[in-house]
């Protein structure tokens, strides 16, 4: 039997670094249509760095730790079903042989689907300009991601990269928020410095 933790909760409760970066609002993006300029309403994400030890990596990112499971504010989605789907991964997720451990990493984490390699993956390393003491560290990513998505690490300057299959044990790990998500009523949320700052690092 486990509890969701809130990470922000968590770090406070632990004396653990948590920086937060920007907060949840209404944002308005301006789109030109042929001669007509539009106005559409949207949420602008929140964002956050924290710092959290001994946590263990699964599934698409979410955090275990001994007293509880991180999900929310780690993934593309913070609605029920979404949700539910990490819990399932918690339950069913096969413990490894053998426990890896890594000394201290950044998370970025991995999958097969390229477009959230692109806004949930790598639109977060963005806010590690906001602490780019932490550029030096390696990135953690998930074993099994395809060679051509890591290319885009090195396109945008990280080259010291590290691997991890689910259940990885991380003694210090720094774990930047995902900034492009539906929270938990399926609204969009978006950061469009995210979007700016990576368009910058690849061109």
């Amino acid at each position: 039997e486990s509890r969701f933790i809130n990470l922000e909760e968590h770090c406070a409760a632990k004396g653990w670094p948590y920086f937060a970066i920007q907060e949840a609002g209404p944002l308005v993006i301006i789109e030109r249509k042929q001669t007509e300029i539009l106005a559409r309403f949207t949420h602008r994400a929140r964002s956050s760095i924290c710092y959290v030890e001994n946590a263990q990596i699964i599934g698409q990112g979410s955090l275990v730790f001994e007293d509880g499971i991180a999900v929310h504010g780690l993934s593309a989605g913070d609605y029920d079903t979404h949700i539910l789907s990490h819990l399932e991964l918690y339950l069913n997720v096969p413990l490894p042989q053998r426990d890896a451990e890594i000394g201290e990493a950044v998370l970025c984490w991995g999958t097969h689907n390229f477009g959230h390699w692109i806004f949930t993956h790598l639109h977060r390393l963005t806010l590690l300009w906001h602490k780019p003491e932490l550029l030096r560290l390696p990135l953690l990513v998930k074993a099994g991601t395809p060679p051509r998505f890591i290319e885009w690490l090195t396109a945008m300057g990280f080259k010291n990269v590290i691997y991890g299959n689910d259940w990885v044990n991380v003694k210090r790990l720094w774990v930047p928020s995902v900034v492009q998500y539906r929270d938990s009523e399926m609204r969009p949320h978006f950061s469009p410095e995210a979007v700016h700052s990576f368009r910058y690092l690849i061109l």
